[in-house]
């Protein structure tokens, strides 16, 4: 005769560790995002560092007709790449859509521009801005 477990004790038991597990795969989530979220701000700030050097180069931020994503072959992108001021490609970790990813915009004559990005922890997308007078 062995004493053992009760069903009860045992299901007490499975049902704390899917608990902890629970619990555990959602702290690593939020991690997971949050470093995305570094990741887009720190691009974002090197973008708009590479922008004004091009602005000093040149006298004029790159000029987009219309709002496009910064993807790597994009107009923005390749006037960076050209001027020497990126290496890298900068595109959002996860967000592909037109909707999420990291959209420049500027005025006709390149005076201004704006960056637009999504942060995953905020509910609402939060815009980066730069404009000069």
């Amino acid at each position: 005769f062995f004493p053992g477990f009760t069903l009860v004790e045992l299901m007490v038991v499975i049902a704390i560790i899917g608990l902890l597990t629970a619990a555990g795969t959602m702290i690593v989530t939020q991690v997971r995002s949050r470093a995305r979220d570094a990741k887009r701000t720190a691009n974002i700030d090197q973008l708009m560092k590479a922008l004004d050097l091009y602005n000093n180069q040149t006298g004029a931020y790159p000029v987009a007709a219309a709002p496009l994503c910064i993807v790597g072959n994009d107009s923005v992108s390749t006037a960076l790449k050209n001027a020497n001021l990126i290496a890298d490609d900068f595109k959002d970790p996860i967000f592909t859509d037109s909707n999420q990813c990291y959209r420049y915009t500027s005025d006709a004559s390149g005076t201004t521009f704006a960056l637009r990005y999504f942060l995953e922890s905020a509910a609402v997308g939060t815009p980066g801005y730069h404009t000069v007078p």
